[in-house]
């Protein structure tokens, strides 16, 4: 099959004749030599799988000769034993090969399953930072566009009696600082009369700790008064009516943001 006769880097099966013709019915001569059968288990160019089918393959035809053909002479039974034997071996070599292989395979595989694992909790860990810092960073903006804007506080002025005097107060509503907070209060009698006697301030700070006094006034039985209250980029329109019924002042209050949605209307 492989190698010259005597070579041991291989077996050969001869059928021949003395005469040298071939014959049906050949006498066997088969020459095993172990050298031959660790090469093939060796080489590093054989694949595991080919070498296993082709020992099969060879003892199979081993067999059907065995059993066409059984040998008469004990050196025949001997060689034949002997091929068998060494092919047995060279098949459990191969099937250990195989095993150790396919354990090496198994261990790659395990240990590329546990880096991937390893790096996909790193990247979970990272995704948690990133978020943990995308939420800082939204709530340092909104801080920063609250402190530039107000946020959602809202100033709202009311008229409150204290003694014998009337006085506008001012409470802001929420948490954040009105910055840069004026205001502009009107008469509606002034407005139709064309007086300028508007209640103004220079631009101040105002925050939602205390309430905040801002001017005394002295109505009639009846005011209507308008209001334009504005902070650091945003504004607001108020109107507050003060009106006497039978002893007792009635207030009335309506606050609009900037859009024009009321966020105050409430009477007393």
């Amino acid at each position: 099959m492989t190698g010259s006769p005597g070579s041991p880097e291989g077996w050969e099966l001869v059928w021949f004749e003395p005469s040298g013709y071939w014959n049906p019915k050949p006498y066997a001569r088969l020459r095993v030599f172990p050298a031959g059968c660790l090469s093939l288990c060796y080489h590093p160019h054989m694949r595991v799988d080919v070498v296993l089918g082709v020992i099969t393959l060879i003892l199979a035809v081993l067999g059907g000769i065995v059993s066409v053909h059984a040998p008469q002479k004990t050196n025949h039974k001997w060689a034949y034993g002997i091929a068998f034997f060494l092919l047995a071996v060279v098949g459990m070599v191969f099937v250990q090969k195989q095993s150790n292989e396919a354990a090496v395979a198994n261990a790659l595989v395990e240990r590329s399953f546990r880096e991937l694992t390893s790096k996909t909790e790193e990247v979970v860990r990272m995704q948690k930072t990133n978020e943990i810092q995308s939420e800082a960073i939204l709530a340092l903006t909104q801080r920063s566009l609250d402190s530039s804007s107000g946020g959602k506080s809202y100033p709202e002025i009311k008229a409150v009696e204290i003694g014998d005097k009337w006085s506008f107060v001012l409470a802001v509503h929420g948490a954040t600082t009105l910055e840069g907070f004026k205001y502009n209060i009107s008469r509606d009698a002034d407005v139709r009369a064309g007086k300028d006697d508007a209640l103004e301030n220079d631009p101040e700070n105002m925050s939602a700790d205390d309430p905040h006094i801002l001017e005394t006034f002295s109505p009639s039985s009846s005011e209507e008064y308008r209001m334009i209250l504005s902070a650091k980029n945003n504004h607001w329109t108020e109107t507050l009516t003060l009106k006497q019924d039978r002893g007792h002042w009635i207030q009335h209050r309506t606050v609009l943001d900037k859009s024009g949605r009321i966020i105050v209307n409430v009477s007393k």
